[in-house]
């Protein structure tokens, strides 16, 4: 049975720390039975927040969605 994981992550003008948090989720290693979903909520940024998520959008592992 597979098992689903979704992780929800909200920013407000916060681009490096943003930029970490993404970061560590290119290090997850993945069992073949687990699913990942992360979801950007970017809630008005007026910093590169949403620069920054552009640039893990291939790096990540997990399925990716920004939200403005």
């Amino acid at each position: 049975m597979k098992m689903s994981v979704s992780v929800i992550v909200c920013s407000h003008n916060r681009a490096e720390s943003l930029r970490r948090c993404l970061k560590s989720f290119t290090q997850i290693a993945c069992p073949l039975l687990v699913s990942w979903e992360l979801t950007l909520v970017l809630n008005g940024c007026k910093d590169h927040s949403v620069e920054v998520a552009k640039e893990f959008e291939l790096l990540l592992p997990l399925h990716f969605r920004v939200l403005s």
